[in-house]
């Protein structure tokens, strides 16, 4: 009896060891990937969309248009103003200090792009002395509480003090030299009594060239990761009212210039004619503390403006006003990936799990082979089973009245034959 209730423990206890011993199913994601042809944002070669020509007004300024930080210079680049929605883009980038999110139909998928658009390239101003006697002339002395300036070179200059002109700082906006901004950035508190744009000034001189980009787009949902590989510079980009005149692809640029620009210039805003509404002028600055640009060197200063520029580019990628449409755009060719959700067996878990049922069922048999030579064979006898389910008076006279069908039947039952009849 001990050896059979071990036997039912163990063959009742079978069945646990496939969920007892790995635990649980550990879930994991299988990858697969495919490369299919997709319309991905590319930028269009006519951008219309980048900004609105406008007419200076009679006082020679523009009415919306980049302005300095200190001393009033009004300036425009030649009257091309980014749109509205050009400039929430750069805002939005500058702020953000990373590219826009773009909108994808598939959530993990990677490619590369190659296409042609603005790219800044910035240089330390080397003779920071004549740039600040220039300014301290300019605005009369009056540097004490300057810590930050900077404006747009060659790009019809307006001020009410004429030493502060395109030429006397060598700021000369052409074909040759590309539209341009200069950045002066002092590391005074400024109000210290003392010029904060001294000799150690920060100066960065910035200018618009055509480039050619190389970029690889990473998406793996949440995140996105724009990577450039190459980026080649190509002709500088003069932005004057001849170059720009019915040319889209150089206004656009001068539109995403300007945008540039208000973020470190500011900007005026007021009636589109002056000769006929009145005259109602606001004036905008961004703080450069929000840039996420380091200005205490001018190396980390350059490479951040350099990167601020290149991001407004690539975030263009994020609205749908500025990139192809779906009759326009190219199918490139791009690696989807998707994931599906696969059990996995721990091998040592599975090893254990299916060793103990073997295990087990090893000793089930071992037992019960036990029990049957002990017994002498008496289980491979069925005579007891037809014996104990035949309806028979005689039969059952035979038998105990305790007989539960445990114990084996007498041994003088052998011999009795059972006569089966098959009714008809």
């Amino acid at each position: 009896m001990p050896l059979l209730a071990v036997a039912a423990l163990i063959s009742w206890t079978v069945p646990f060891a496939a969920v007892i011993s790995p635990g649980s199913l550990p879930v994991a994601l299988n990858e697969t990937q495919h490369t299919i042809p997709y319309q991905i944002p590319q930028l269009p070669t006519l951008f219309d969309n980048y900004g609105s020509f406008t007419d200076t007004v009679a006082d020679g300024s523009n009415p919306e248009g980049p302005l300095t930080s200190i001393g009033g210079v009004v300036t425009s680049i030649n009257g091309r103003v980014a749109t509205t929605e050009l400039w929430q883009v750069a805002l939005g980038t500058a702020v953000s200090g990373q590219i826009a999110a773009l909108a994808m139909r598939y959530r993990n998928m990677t490619y590369q792009y190659q296409f042609y658009g603005p790219v800044l390239k910035c240089v330390t101003v080397k003779n920071v002395t004549k740039l600040k006697n220039t300014l301290n002339n300019t605005f009369q002395g009056n540097l004490t509480s300057a810590n930050y300036t900077s404006w747009v070179a060659g790009s019809g200059l307006v001020s009410e003090n004429p030493q502060i002109r395109p030429e006397t700082l060598d700021q000369f906006s052409d074909e040759s030299t590309g539209a341009g901004i200069y950045i002066a950035r002092g590391g005074g508190s400024g109000y210290d009594g003392a010029p904060a744009l001294s000799s150690n000034t920060n100066a960065t001189e910035c200018r618009l060239h055509n480039g050619s980009y190389n970029v690889a787009f990473q998406f793996r949902y949440p995140e996105q990761n724009l990577t450039v590989l190459n980026l080649d510079y190509g002709a500088p980009i003069g932005l004057s009212q001849e170059t720009l005149y019915k040319n889209l692809p150089r206004e656009a640029y001068a539109g995403i210039m300007e945008a540039f620009c208000r973020l470190l210039v500011g900007y005026i805003s007021g009636p589109p004619d002056p000769s006929t509404t009145p005259w109602t002028q606001q004036t905008f600055f961004t703080s450069a503390n929000i840039l996420h640009i380091d200005w205490s060197e001018a190396e980390k200063t350059r490479t951040g403006l350099e990167q601020l520029f290149q991001n407004i580019t690539l975030s263009l990628l994020s609205r749908s006003s500025f990139i192809k449409n779906s009759t326009e755009a190219d199918f490139i060719p791009i690696t989807a990936f998707s994931f599906v959700n696969v059990y996995r067996y721990d091998h040592i878990g599975l090893f254990l799990a299916y060793g103990l049922a073997l295990l087990g069922t090893l000793l089930c048999a071992i037992v019960g082979l036990h029990a049957a030579w002990a017994n002498k064979g008496s289980y491979r006898n069925t005579f007891s089973t037809f014996v104990r389910s035949t309806d028979n008076d005689e039969l059952r006279s035979l038998l105990d009245s305790e007989d539960d069908g445990r114990d084996p039947l007498p041994k003088q039952l052998g011999p009795v034959e059972l006569v089966m009849h098959r009714s008809r």
